[in-house]
């Protein structure tokens, strides 16, 4: 009997100290950047997230891990969207007068627009697929500014973007209760970073109307 209730002291006593450690780490991703990520590596190698599926069984592997947290993540994302809805929406653009501002949204983008977006950019972000972060591109200057300008420019004239601003990376970022539960987890998707210079460019360019 004393067994069991100590069993049961350990497992509240846990339970709480990974409540405390997520509400934590939330308040670290919103507030301090640098300290989240020095968590999240840790001083030594993590250890793996052990989860269960959708009927309750626990995953074996990383690779079935990952699998179902991919899956699981997909389903969260695209609830409610279908291709055929896209498909048969029809997007008309109101006739208006047209003036210099509209006029500017069809342009290509400019320098001004470039600096504007890396200034808005935050320091000790993690980085998307590609591996670049925001430091990188602050610290090129006028070179890197110049690069980016024309690449930019390459991407709105051929209409179509780079493999990896379709992709990002889902941290899963654990809130409270069952450490096996994906639905006790909120997931925190990185963006690359460059794709955020050009978003932030349309926009702005959008919030004109």
């Amino acid at each position: 009997e004393i067994c069991k209730d100590v069993k049961v002291v350990v497992k509240e006593a846990k339970q709480r100290a990974w409540d405390t450690f997520g509400e934590e780490l939330q308040a670290d991703f919103y507030s301090n950047s640098k300290l989240f990520w020095k968590k999240v590596k840790g001083g030594k190698k993590s250890e793996r997230i052990v989860l269960k599926n959708g009927s309750g069984e626990v995953l074996e592997g990383a690779e079935k891990t990952a699998e179902w947290g991919k899956s699981y993540f997909e389903k969260l994302y695209n609830e409610g969207y279908t291709e055929e809805r896209i498909e048969h929406q029809v997007w008309e653009r109101p006739h208006t007068e047209v003036d210099s501002e509209s006029r500017a949204v069809d342009q290509e983008p400019t320098m001004a627009e470039v600096k504007k977006a890396l200034s808005r950019l935050k320091n000790g972000k993690a980085a998307g697929c590609s591996g670049i972060v925001a430091e990188m591109l602050k610290a090129g200057g006028e070179v890197i500014e110049e690069k980016l300008l024309m690449f930019l420019k390459r991407v709105w004239n051929d209409e179509n973007v780079p493999k990896d601003w379709e992709s990002g990376i889902v941290m899963p970022l654990y809130k409270k209760g069952d450490t096996m539960d994906l639905d006790n987890y909120r997931g925190i998707t990185l963006m690359d970073v460059v794709g955020k210079v050009f978003s932030g460019i349309l926009r702005d360019r959008l919030e004109l109307f």
